[in-house]
């Protein structure tokens, strides 16, 4: 990912600590990107730290329509708050 757009993605060294508390939602509903959480979770916080909407979620990151109803499930689910 030599891209600009990723250059704030989540490196390495954090994501080892994250990762075991996003195992257990890996793929729990299937569709685009259910199984790489990371791609998901840079893909939301790019669309946070932006300030974008939904739609202009740069395809690498997975379909936009995609990532925002699981963003929004896993909102309603408070994974985010776990």
């Amino acid at each position: 990912m030599e891209n600009s757009q990723h250059r704030h993605d989540i490196k390495d060294e954090l994501w080892e600590i994250i990762e075991p508390y996003l195992l257990k939602e890996l793929g729990k509903w299937g569709g685009s990107n259910a199984n790489d959480n990371r791609t998901f979770v840079n893909g939301c916080f790019w669309i946070l730290r932006t300030g974008s909407s939904w739609r202009d979620l740069p395809p690498t990151y997975g379909k936009w329509n995609s990532i925002s109803k699981r963003y929004r499930r896993w909102c309603e689910n408070g994974v985010w708050g776990k």
